[in-house]
């Protein structure tokens, strides 16, 4: 019996993350980000992308916790993928929807 697989768009990985879409992009353009097997080229009719698998999805979970984990982390990652206008959207996306802080 054949197994059920999940696989992750940016788009919807981003939703699970709570992350703009831009940022989960970018991670996933670079295969160095996720381990061997975790992101999966997917083609449909002439257009072609990349799609996470549930540990990919975990990886770039932790990736994202370390690059927040110091001070300009996701900038460091962004800066030469993205527009101005996609970096503010990225950092502004973050500071709204991050959780606040416990008093």
């Amino acid at each position: 019996m054949p197994t059920k697989k999940i696989l992750f768009t940016a788009q919807r990985a981003a939703e699970e993350l709570g992350e703009h879409p831009k940022l989960v992009e970018v991670l996933m353009s670079d295969s160095d980000n996720v381990n061997e097997g975790e992101l999966r080229n997917v083609l449909e009719g002439e257009r072609q992308f990349k799609v996470l698998t549930v540990d990919g999805l975990e990886s770039i979970r932790n990736l994202i916790a370390d690059l927040r984990s110091w001070d300009g982390g996701i900038l460091s990652a962004i800066r030469g993928y993205c527009t101005e206008e996609e970096i503010d959207a990225i950092m502004t996306y973050h500071d709204e929807n991050a959780p606040s802080p416990m008093a």
